[in-house]
Order: C-alpha cells, then structure tokens, then sequence
C-alpha cells in the first residue's frame, strides 16, 4: 500500500472506509462501443434465422426459445451464463443450445442428408445439454455420417462436421 494511502488508513483508524479511482472518458467510450457491437452481432444472428421476419414470423414456443437462446448467445457469449465454475483451469468452449435453420443450411453444405439432419435434432432434443447420453448420441451419430461421407468420396467436408459437432456438446 502507498505512502498516501497508508496516512489515509491510519487517520481512519486501521480501516479504509472508500476508495477512488480515475476512469478515462474513453473506457466509457469503449463500453458504449462494446454494447452497439454486441447489438448490432444479435440482430444480424437474428435476422439470419429470421430472414423474412415481418412476413413470416410466428410467434411459437420453438422461435421464442431460438430468439431467446440468440440473445443470451450474444449478451453472455456462446456459453451456458447460469453456469458457475471456480477454480484454475476453467474452459468452456462454444456451445450451440439450438439447432437454427442456418446451422442445418451448414449440414446440408456440408453434405448431409435430410434424414440425417432430423436424426441429429431428435438426438440434440431429447436429453438434457451437456449429459453424457446427449453426447453418446451425438458421437455415434458422427461416427455413421463421417462413414456415410466417406463411402461417398466427401473427405474434406469431414473436419468441419466434426468441429460442428464439438461445438454442440
């Protein structure tokens, strides 16, 4: 503790009752800046999942969740936030809580059939995020579509659908 803050101390009695700091007008600045981005990225994923929005859009229980799972993707960033962890080594990676129409446009880029694709959601769907039955499912449904592409010659696509993958577990 410095000199001027140790007299404070002692004339306080042994206890620093407030503390001060200088904040620069452009760390406000960043922040504000910071804040239009993050806006600006939720409505573009948004309107990427909901191109025709003013025609088309119901309002669903699945779109309220999409829009919802959006949001919280891009205040919080692409992680669970009610998911508190402590300690040294902590990692999370990106995790996608939907399936969106644009992450089955990527599948079907990237290869894959219609069938496989449903496969894939029904999996996603039916057990909770991050149980090992979910990921079960998931690998064994990677390990068929990447045998499925191979036998048809899509060698390349393979390392992308298996970073797709990592990305939902």
């Amino acid at each position: 503790v410095g000199r001027l803050y140790r007299e404070e101390i002692e004339a306080q009695g042994g206890a620093l009752r407030s503390g001060r700091r200088v904040v620069g007008k452009a760390q406000y600045q960043n922040i504000v800046e910071l804040t239009k981005q993050k806006l600006l990225d939720t409505l573009q994923d948004l309107e990427t999942q909901f191109p025709n929005l003013e025609n088309d859009y119901v309002s669903d229980e699945k779109n309220k969740t999409t829009v919802s799972n959006t949001i919280t993707n891009n205040i919080y960033g692409n992680n669970n936030p009610l998911n508190v962890a402590a300690g040294k080594n902590i990692r999370q990676g990106d995790i996608n809580l939907t399936i969106s129409d644009a992450h089955k446009e990527k599948l079907r880029a990237l290869g894959i059939e219609e069938a496989e694709i449903v496969e894939l959601e029904e999996i996603s769907n039916k057990s909770d995020k991050g149980t090992t039955e979910r990921k079960d499912g998931m690998m064994d449904w990677l390990k068929k579509v990447s045998a499925s592409l191979a036998a048809k010659g899509i060698y390349d696509k393979t390392p992308e659908l298996i970073e797709f993958i990592g990305s939902m577990l």
